[in-house]
């Protein structure tokens, strides 16, 4: 099973972003964007968003808008993942990326363990509370840390088990 997540750039109080299906967790995605936004910078990479809207089976080397055997007849879907419509329940992790800044924001999905189940909605509904309800289960995207690309490297192992979580 993939590991799903969300390629972003900052844009006002929200993200915009691209679906990346396969291995998105820290020490993977994290770790590989770190090194690639040290080598190309933020405004590389959002012209390197721009330029693949199919989103990504792995960044930056496999995009979905390069390969033919995705989409129909020649068109591929546009994989765009905002945070005004996050889909936390199927989004694991989210990187956004302040190209102005050179902050990273690394966000996680996370489950409302409280929540009484109930049936399936058609389609999620966001609660005044910040939660997605889905019906049979709530989820949202916390943030889990803020890392500035001019300082030291996040310690990806520890974010990924929640060690450096924030709030």
């Amino acid at each position: 099973m993939s590991t799903r997540g969300v390629l972003a750039v900052v844009e006002g109080d929200g993200w915009k972003g691209l679906y990346q299906h396969s291995d998105s967790y820290p020490t993977w995605l994290g770790k590989g964007l770190w090194a690639w936004l040290q080598e190309h910078g933020t405004k590389e990479y959002a012209k390197t968003l721009k330029k693949h809207p199919g989103g990504y089976s792995s960044f930056p080397e496999v995009c979905y808008c390069h390969d033919e055997s995705f989409g129909e007849n020649g068109k591929v879907p546009t994989m765009r993942i905002t945070s005004k419509r996050p889909d936390p329940l199927f989004i694991e992790w989210v990187y956004a990326v302040d190209v102005e800044t050179e902050m990273v924001s690394v966000f996680e999905h996370q489950d409302d363990e409280a929540f009484d189940e109930g049936r399936i909605l058609d389609s999620p509904k966001l609660e005044e509370d910040g939660w997605w309800n889905y019906g049979h289960c709530r989820y949202r995207h916390r943030l889990v840390g803020v890392f500035d690309l001019k300082g030291l490297e996040p310690d990806w192992e520890a974010l990924e088990s929640r060690e450096l979580a924030v709030a």
